[in-house]
This record gives structure tokens, sequence and C-alpha cells, in this order.
């Protein structure tokens, strides 16, 4: 592993890192799309192309010039929400059966079923 490979590998980590403290936060039904998203940007078979237009459409989100300014409440969202279906639309055709396997076994995870065991109330064993 060369050390730009590392690199990315660690930044990575860190983002996986804060989508799984933000999913604790949020629950499985929110966490679905954004480990979706997430799975399917680290996937090599994802073109490139399909990557940078997600991965702008997120930075569009946070650049300080919008074409409709947020400030005007709802409005000004919309092209910011247009700019995510846009380009999760174009992600989402790369989810593969195996990407959807993942999430499920990273919410199964994160989110273990509660067992109860002799009237107390004891999440499921991980493996």
């Amino acid at each position: 592993m060369n050390a730009k490979t590392e690199n990315f590998n660690i930044k990575s980590e860190q983002v996986f890192e804060s989508i799984r403290s933000f999913g604790k936060l949020s629950g499985r039904t929110i966490m679905r799309p954004i480990l979706k998203a997430y799975y399917t940007m680290m996937s090599p078979k994802t073109p490139f192309n399909v990557k940078t237009k997600f991965l702008g459409a997120l930075a569009y989100l946070f650049l300080p010039r919008d074409i409709i300014k947020d400030n005007r409440k709802l409005l000004g969202r919309v092209d910011d929400i247009i700019a995510l279906l846009w380009a999760y639309n174009s992600l989402k055709k790369h989810i593969t059966p195996e990407i959807i396997n993942q999430v499920d076994e990273t919410l199964d995870k994160w989110f273990s079923k509660e067992v109860v065991i002799a009237g107390e109330i004891a999440a499921e064993p991980e493996d």
C-alpha cells in the first residue's frame, strides 16, 4: 500500500466514524440512504464521474454562493435539495445487492435488536 492509498484509507475511516456517530443519534431510517451513498461512493465499481457528481452536490450545500439564497426559508433550500436528488439519482443506479447487504449488516450492528431476558432488556450479542 503506498502513502497515497494509506492516507485515503485513514480519511475514509474518519468519514465512516463521523457517519456512525451521527447514525446513532438519527436512527435506522435516516441512515439507510446515507449508508447506501457511502458504500456506493467507496465501491471501486462506481464510475469516477458519478462520484464527482455526488461530491459536487454535497459541496454545493456548503458553498457560500447559491442559485437561490438560503436565507429565504424553504425556498432557499429548494436548489440544495434538487442538487442532492439529482446526484443521488445517478448514484443509486450503482447500488448493488452487495452494498445493500453491507448496509443491512452495518445497521444491524449499530442498532442491535433488543431481547428480553429474565425481565431485563439486553442487546443481542454481536458477532
